[in-house]
């Protein structure tokens, strides 16, 4: 079973900065020919400004809603056509690349989050929080991540509803994490809980937050948010694409992960060792309300 993969990345010499970008689309479902060839566009327009690294919705390539088709765009990871294509476009640009696909393995279907390099497969992360209807659709993973050593760089990887489980952050903050991946297809009906859910997921980690969510409206009338943002240790919007598609760029600057941690030392003081024997507690059943 492959939960976490990690590939040593070598970032420039000197970097300790990174341009970095979210990709804003409207995925058709099923026709995967079209959404990839509108992906590389926004990738191939990302690079161009400098992004070595890009975030792609959730389901990116196949749409969300499949209408019980899920198994026939499904793939294993490593390996698998959703994930080669990922790999292929890496390579072309020279560029890390996030998104999220439907994983197939041993029988079961998972919505995974991937990230890749030019030399490959980095890292994956299977949901672990299913949304209403993915109960049905997806197996819940039974990992939650490890970050991925990109260099100067350590990158969580979370999906879209997990947006408003702190826990999931945090515990990939205090394994080293210094930003976040969120892939999404954030309904709009709650579009108020992705700006207030990855704006404090920054703030309370002191780490940036990338949050690429989809745009527009499937055939069945589901909407969604769009807004994908960059989003600053200290909570602040640096870049956001707003209603349609589009991407969004910003420079990632570790001074600025050191300054805020400095000035709101969460993770500092942060009892973890009271914290883990409360959760262990109420994972005996002895202090369930």
């Amino acid at each position: 079973m492959i939960t976490q993969i990690i590939y040593q990345h070598k970032t420039r010499k000197g970097m300790g900065n990174m341009i970095a970008a979210v990709i804003q689309m409207n995925c058709e479902p099923g026709n995967i020919r079209k959404n990839v060839a509108a992906a590389r566009d926004f990738i191939r327009k990302a690079a161009d400004k400098g992004a070595e690294w890009a975030v792609l919705p959730e389901l990116f390539q196949t749409g969300y809603l499949l209408g019980g088709r899920d198994r026939e765009y499904a793939g294993p990871v490593p390996g698998g056509e959703a994930l080669c294509w990922m790999e292929e476009t890496a390579r072309e640009f020279g560029i890390m690349l996030t998104g999220g696909i439907i994983e197939e393995q041993g029988g079961k279907l998972y919505d995974t989050a991937v990230t890749v390099s030019q030399h490959g497969l980095l890292g994956a992360y299977r949901k672990i929080h299913l949304w209403g209807g993915e109960k049905e659709r997806f197996t819940p993973g039974n990992d939650t991540g490890t970050p991925m050593d990109c260099g100067n760089w350590k990158i969580g990887m979370q999906i879209c509803y997990e947006a408003g489980f702190p826990e999931g952050a945090r515990l990939q903050v205090l394994k080293g994490a210094n930003a976040l991946a969120y892939v999404a297809a954030f309904g709009a009906a709650r579009a108020e809980v992705w700006d207030l859910a990855t704006r404090a997921r920054a703030l309370e980690n002191g780490c940036y937050v990338l949050a690429s969510d989809r745009c527009g409206t499937e055939p069945c009338g589901t909407k969604f948010a769009g807004r994908s943002r960059i989003v600053a240790p200290d909570g602040t919007i640096l870049a956001q694409v707003e209603e349609g598609e589009g991407i969004a760029v910003a420079k990632l600057e570790l001074s600025n992960i050191q300054q805020q941690r400095a000035v709101l030392p969460y993770l500092k003081d942060l009892r973890t060792d009271l914290i883990a024997a409360a959760w262990q507690k109420w994972a005996n059943g002895s202090e369930r309300g």
